[in-house]
């Protein structure tokens, strides 16, 4: 999900923080900043995305549910005509 380049993860076990100067541990903070917030960016975009399917599965529930009620109510249309058309044979209508 995530795609960091090595060049600028900073691994502790290989790091001698005694020789480093303050500036080069500022810029490594300033560096961990940027990237703590790449990663929070990132991971709001996932939350998007979470929520919009979510908003996708009701959408497809709804349209599940309304072409089962196009199907009863086609079915229940050819039974009443069914109906209709054995009252206008019984009042020689038809």
């Amino acid at each position: 999900m995530f795609d960091f380049d090595n060049s600028s993860v900073c691994y502790t076990s290989t790091v001698n923080f005694k020789h480093m100067d303050e500036n080069k541990v500022i810029q490594k903070l300033i560096e961990h900043d940027e990237q703590l917030a790449d990663i929070k960016e990132k991971m709001a975009d996932v939350v998007t995305v979470d929520a919009f399917n979510s908003r996708m599965d009701k959408a497809m529930v709804i349209l599940e549910r309304l072409d089962q009620e196009r199907v009863f109510t086609v079915e229940w249309i050819r039974r009443t005509e069914g109906d209709v058309e054995k009252i206008k044979r019984k009042l020689h209508i038809a």
